[in-house]
């Protein structure tokens, strides 16, 4: 599992993460998109995107060129924001795979998930109308939509019997530190912004990913 390439991974990741706090821009122009090719190339090599990976495969490569498109000019915003739209419908596909369990325990996850889907929305909504971007309500209340799907189905993994608990466990984690990660960067993009948020952002989602491919492949590719 830990690999050399896990660690250039985990490396990169942290040398990004110093970039996002000190302002750093330029540095990141290297290690924010080099950390998601390294996490693909661990991926590839943990896992060769068989059966159920190919999905999470996409997912990561689809995130990459978010990465990319979102430290371009803002005009890019929304093309990025379109590639992690992208990602999120590959993990919803992955996460369907085998079919998730109806189960009237996963309520208990699909009222609070759907909760604070709708207190985000709410605010980014009137983030929105007060700046005068109205045109984005509807793409970005879609982006918060297929998000949340995201994370309920990653949690959804405790309750089916076809997962065993400690991939559940990690790629419920995952799930919920990059739908925590997307929500920061919604509310400072939106309505206002946070102290260090580029941190903050960059933080949650490098570890969700990790925890996301860390998780499948041991599900499905035995890797310990």
């Amino acid at each position: 599992m830990f690999s050399a390439i896990f660690w250039a991974t985990m490396a990169s990741a942290a040398a990004d993460w110093a970039g996002s706090w000190r302002g750093w821009h330029s540095v990141r122009y290297l290690t924010k998109p080099l950390t998601l090719v390294l996490l693909i190339a661990w991926f590839t090599q943990a896992g060769r995107w068989n059966g159920y990976l190919l999905w999470f495969g996409l997912g990561l490569v689809f995130s990459f060129v978010g990465d990319v498109l979102l430290l371009l000019p803002a005009r890019f915003f929304l093309a990025g924001v379109g590639a992690f739209f992208l990602a999120h419908v590959a993990y919803i596909v992955g996460f369907l795979q085998p079919a998730p369990l109806l189960d009237v325990r996963l309520l208990l996850f699909a009222l609070p998930v759907g909760a604070i889907f709708e207190l985000l929305s709410r605010r980014i909504r009137k983030g929105l109308r007060g700046s005068g971007e109205t045109e984005m309500i509807t793409p970005v209340t879609l982006y918060a939509l297929t998000l949340s799907l995201m994370f309920l189905l990653a949690l959804s993994t405790l309750l089916h019997p076809a997962w065993a608990r400690l991939p559940a466990v990690i790629v419920s984690l995952g799930g919920g530190l990059f739908f925590l990660s997307d929500s920061v960067l919604a509310n400072c993009r939106f309505v206002h912004d946070l102290p260090h948020s580029d941190f903050i952002v960059m933080v949650t989602y490098h570890l969700g990913q990790i925890l996301i491919a860390a998780g499948v492949l041991i599900q499905y590719a035995g890797m310990r």
